[in-house]
């Protein structure tokens, strides 16, 4: 979900210097489903207003696993790097870099964009800069109140003792570093290329859901229109 936040973004600027162009259709709506069958709660299970010694057994794991500016990092780390930035720019313009070298897709994207707008790149250095500028700071606001739900959500899900057990992994050096790189491996190629397998079948799970869900409701009265 971070990283679609991290795109959406960039995707975003990078839409201003193609103005000229036609926007795009809007994506269609995605199909409501439904919504869960409740589970009766276990006799075991954890409250849902954990106490003061749960929050602060909470806290102090969260401390460790995610410390102060980590969020901040993690959009970072989602936002493209150069030769990303280049495969989104160049995507944009409507060129096909396939086969092409690195050198080669820099002039085409350089060309094509200069074609459509004699500040591009210009234009595209302060988009970025500022678009980088924002979403860092953005997640920084957001963090005290992040890390604060992240307390809350351990607390419900662990006892004290558990929480207590958990943060004394993340002090041992091999919880620490994972801690730490939890963060940064989403960079990882191999992450990268989860995404990459995984958007084509969402799409197409969208596209099934819909005429799916007509089908299944086709003997039912068109929704009223207000």
């Amino acid at each position: 979900m971070m990283r679609q936040v991290g795109i959406a973004i960039v995707l975003l600027a990078l839409a201003v210097p193609a103005q000229a162009e036609p926007p795009a259709a809007p994506p269609s709506a995605p199909v409501p489903l439904p919504a869960p069958v409740p589970v009766p709660p276990s006799a075991d299970s954890v409250p849902s207003r954990p106490d003061a010694a749960r929050l602060a057994a909470a806290r102090r794991l969260i401390d460790l696993f995610v410390p102060p500016g980590s969020f901040r990092e993690f959009m970072e780390g989602f936002m493209p790097d150069d030769d990303g930035m280049l495969a989104l720019i160049a995507e944009q313009l409507g060129i096909d870099t396939t086969g092409m070298t690195r050198e080669q897709r820099i002039q085409a994207v350089q060309e094509r964009g200069a074609s459509r707008d004699p500040h591009f790149r210009e234009r595209f250095r302060i988009m970025m800069e500022v678009t980088r500028r924002v979403a860092a700071e953005t997640m920084a606001e957001l963090e005290p109140q992040m890390r604060d739900v992240m307390v809350t959500l351990m607390a419900r899900q662990f006892s004290v003792a558990e929480l207590d057990e958990l943060s004394a992994f993340f002090r041992t050096p091999v919880g620490a570093r994972y801690a730490r790189l939890s963060i940064t491996m989403m960079r990882d190629p191999a992450w990268q290329e989860m995404y990459t397998l995984m958007a084509p079948r969402m799409a197409e799970m969208q596209r099934r859901l819909e005429a799916e869900m007509a089908a299944a409701t086709a003997h039912l009265d068109p929704v009223p229109q207000s």
